[in-house]
């Protein structure tokens, strides 16, 4: 979901008024605030640190060349990232949560993407990525400790790690880097995401200029969403013909899984070789491999994805808990029964 013109409209403007060069100059007066000001200008009226992943490079052109690079893969003239992946294969662009503060409900997630004809992707939305304060959290630092490590506290580097390792591609150049982020950048939050009530408001713009009041001011308003997206890893159920203990699935629940994930990549000139469609024939497959230790396992490539190749470095990411449940797995299993 692209900005409102609207939106556009206020950035460009706030270009040429030098309002908003993303090195965090202190916004308008309070006064001036409404629901299309940019969170982090607020932020930095407040005193908040400008972020490392600050960029003096953002205009309507690099934000162009950022949107390139994300849903094309390369910019005009350039050369491509990943010979296997583009950003979209995995990552939303919208919002994709009922509430931005909550990131690790799967089942609303799965609502809600349904509802706004997005995706149920493996990895969290840009929409709001500058906002966010880490990122390759939890699980991934445990399981890849160093390789992960650098890049958790810093936005360029967790670009550089999914360009080069999750996506099997080159790194960014400066330029492209920029532009990455001048996009990112154009998908922070706005003030209408918070959903601040009148008197938080008010509260807000009445003390915004009191130096005493702007530290609670600052951690009021980043209550109001996740400041990173937690990662659980999972394993398959230990006796796959029993599945996750006590779960029933849904098939209807788990048909709008399989056509909102699983046939999102596996498709005709998808990213992945194998093409998956409604047919007995897939289905059938997918269910003579459900109790095998078979990287065709429902089970397996949920919770265990699988790995590059030689020669084909193209590979499934795992889901998290955060991004599919036990029970949605149930689910799919479910309707691949019924199908099959």
């Amino acid at each position: 979901m692209f900005p409102s013109f609207r939106k556009w409209f206020i950035v460009a403007a706030s270009l040429i008024l030098g309002l908003v060069s993303l090195q965090f100059i202190p916004a308008e007066p309070s006064a001036s605030w409404n629901k299309d000001t940019p969170v982090y200008l607020v932020l930095s009226a407040l005193g908040e640190p400008a972020p490392n992943h600050t960029t003096s490079a953002y205009s309507p052109e690099m934000v162009e060349m950022g949107r390139q690079l994300v849903y094309d893969g390369k910019a005009k003239g350039g050369k491509y990232i990943s010979k296997y992946y583009l950003c979209t294969n995995c990552h939303n662009m919208a919002i994709e949560d009922p509430s931005i503060k909550v990131m690790d409900d799967p089942e609303a997630r799965l609502d809600y993407v349904q509802q706004t004809n997005q995706k149920f992707k493996q990895a969290t939305t840009f929409y709001g990525m500058v906002n966010r304060e880490s990122y390759y959290n939890d699980d991934y630092i445990i399981k890849y400790g160093d390789a992960v490590k650098w890049a958790n506290n810093n936005l360029r580097n967790a670009i550089q790690l999914c360009a080069t390792g999750c996506a099997q591609g080159r790194r960014l150049n400066d330029e492209e880097m920029e532009a990455v982020l001048s996009f990112c950048w154009s998908l922070g939050y706005n003030m209408k995401d918070l959903n601040l009530t009148q008197q938080e408001w008010d509260q807000l713009k009445l003390d915004a200029s009191e130096s005493d009041r702007q530290e609670e001011l600052r951690n009021m308003l980043k209550s109001k969403y996740a400041l990173k997206s937690p990662a659980t890893f999972s394993e398959p159920p230990h006796d796959k013909k029993a599945g996750y203990e006590n779960l029933t699935g849904d098939a209807s629940r788990g048909e709008v899984i399989y056509e909102l994930s699983c046939m999102d990549c596996h498709k005709d000139q998808g990213v992945s070789r194998l093409v998956l469609d409604k047919s007995s024939f897939s289905l059938g497959m997918l269910k003579r491999n459900l109790f095998k230790n078979s990287r065709f396992s429902l089970y397996e490539i949920a919770r265990h994805g699988t790995h590059p190749g030689k020669g084909h470095k193209a590979y499934m990411p795992h889901f998290t808990l955060e991004r599919m449940s036990h029970q949605q797995v149930e689910d799919l299993r479910a309707y691949i029964e019924a199908g099959s």
